[in-house]
């Protein structure tokens, strides 16, 4: 189901609280959830490692009331990258005293959820951070 219902200059933001709750993608996009997804460095990430995680364990290190907060322009790009058959890694990270926390990627993780039924995707993450991610026990695959 799409809808071109929510603006697409990326002023507004909504708190859909859930996944249930998240928007249709823009009816100018076609996704096939059969076709798997290239995904792609973001610019300034070579160094960095690339780990599977499971995304609803990533999005939860996120404060609960910002998990769904989304931008309707943020999600009609993603939807976009998606229907093209790609999407930039989701960057996972650590604070001190080791608990990961997701740096950049809530949308395309939450799409990926809604849109393509995905459990887990590949991470990019600094190479100081790999052994706290990897050992972090919501994210045992």
């Amino acid at each position: 189901m799409c809808t071109n219902a929510f603006p697409n200059d990326g002023s507004e933001w909504y708190d859909f609280q859930s996944l249930g709750n998240l928007p249709p993608y823009s009816c100018e996009f076609d996704l096939d959830i059969d076709n798997p997804i290239s995904f792609r460095r973001p610019p300034g990430t070579d160094d960095f490692q690339v780990i599977e995680l499971p995304l609803r364990s990533a999005l939860e290190t996120m404060e609960e009331g910002d998990q769904y907060s989304l931008n309707p322009a943020r999600w009609n790009k993603v939807a976009r990258d998606l229907s093209e058959g790609w999407c930039y890694h989701p960057w996972m990270s650590a604070v001190p005293g080791g608990r990961p926390t997701l740096q950049d990627g809530r949308h395309r993780i939450v799409s990926m959820m809604k849109l393509l039924g995905m459990a887990s995707a590949p991470f990019i993450v600094e190479p100081e951070h790999v052994a706290a991610v990897k050992a972090w026990p919501a994210f045992q695959l």
